[in-house]
């Protein structure tokens, strides 16, 4: 009876729409006032494994400095570098700067004492003292207590727990919308920190609130003319999903996000802090705010070949039709 118990708990749990996010962590976002960002580039010598990745680490480190000039708002003072420079910093204990730094890693899922590791590509904000080191408060136990080691090969993001703030997508093949996305989250999270004076509070992201994907009854979801293998139409579509929709290309997507369209949405696929797992979520093209989380198992990413430099891997986003019930069931 306690193991039901137990199960329908955890189940009640996984179907709630919930945020991707973590809370940002007040007290050291607060040392951004004082000192210089070190955003750091990529040693493509070094961190580069294919030929795939250097064309796309060269692309992001060449975009990089564009975007975050004109998007970061929390501080003046920033300086580009090389990640081996940073890694020198880090390993000095300097009190001096914080950091932003993206780059291919892991995020954890537990599944009693054993854990699950799923590749991604994180974006994170830290102090140079903390660096990325193990935290055993920030552990994902969920509904157990058993003791977890660190991934020590790859440092899984499930032990890390030092950082102001962190974002991780499901591939190294972004857009400039995606590093504009990223850069405003932080931004808009860190912000909205400040003033609740509240510290990140554990793993766990809260649920978003029901008027939040309510406002999706009066805004026009955007659906890949490609997002179901099988095909899709209007029709087939409106069988499923009850609320605005329009079927669009790839490109027609880009344009509504860089134009930041209003009474629009579109579809990410980013890792769920709650969830703990890659899921689909719904953005707003004009805010760039978090709208629904439909839940685990809705979406998956088609494999394909090596994208060109500044292609999105949201391209790649496929979800059987009847999936989009989950969806429409959270607009209420």
């Amino acid at each position: 009876m306690q193991k039901l118990i137990t199960i329908t708990i955890f189940l009640l749990i996984a179907l709630q729409s919930h945020a991707q996010f973590l809370r940002a962590d007040y007290k050291k976002a607060e040392e951004l006032r004082y000192r210089p960002v070190i955003v750091a580039l990529f040693d493509m010598e070094e961190e580069a494994g294919t030929y795939c990745d250097s064309i796309h680490m060269a692309w992001y480190n060449e975009k990089i400095r564009e975007i975050f000039t004109q998007h970061w708002t929390l501080s003046d003072s920033i300086v580009f570098m090389k990640s081996r420079r940073v890694a020198s910093i880090i390993a000095s204990k300097s009190h001096d700067y914080v950091i932003f730094s993206a780059g291919p890693s892991r995020e954890g899922q537990q599944s009693s004492s054993e854990v699950f590791w799923f590749p991604s590509f994180t974006f994170m904000l830290y102090l140079s003292e903390d660096g990325k080191r193990f935290d055993s408060r920030m552990v994902d136990r969920s509904l157990y207590s058993s003791p977890l080691m660190p991934d020590m090969e790859m440092t899984g993001q499930l032990f890390r727990g030092k950082y102001i703030f962190k974002l991780s997508f499901a591939g190294l093949s972004l857009s400039e919308n995606d590093l504009v996305f990223a850069l405003n989250q932080f931004c808009s999270k860190i912000n909205s920190a400040l003033p609740e004076k509240k510290s990140k509070g554990g793993i766990y992201a809260k649920k978003i609130p029901k008027v939040v994907s309510a406002t999706l009854k009066s805004k026009t979801l955007l659906i890949p003319y490609d997002l179901d293998p099988e095909g899709i139409d209007d029709n087939t579509v409106a069988k499923y999903y009850k609320h605005p929709f329009r079927i669009a290309t790839q490109e027609e997507i880009e344009n509504a996000i860089s134009s930041k369209a209003e009474n629009t949405a579109y579809l990410h696929y980013l890792w769920s802090d709650q969830q703990r797992m890659f899921t689909v979520a719904v953005i707003d093209a004009q805010s760039g705010d978090l709208l629904a989380v439909p839940g685990p198992g809705v979406a998956r990413l088609n494999k394909a070949d090596c994208q060109d430099p500044g292609s999105s891997y949201r391209k790649l986003i496929r979800i059987k039709i009847k999936k989009l019930k989950n969806l429409s069931r959270l607009i209420k």
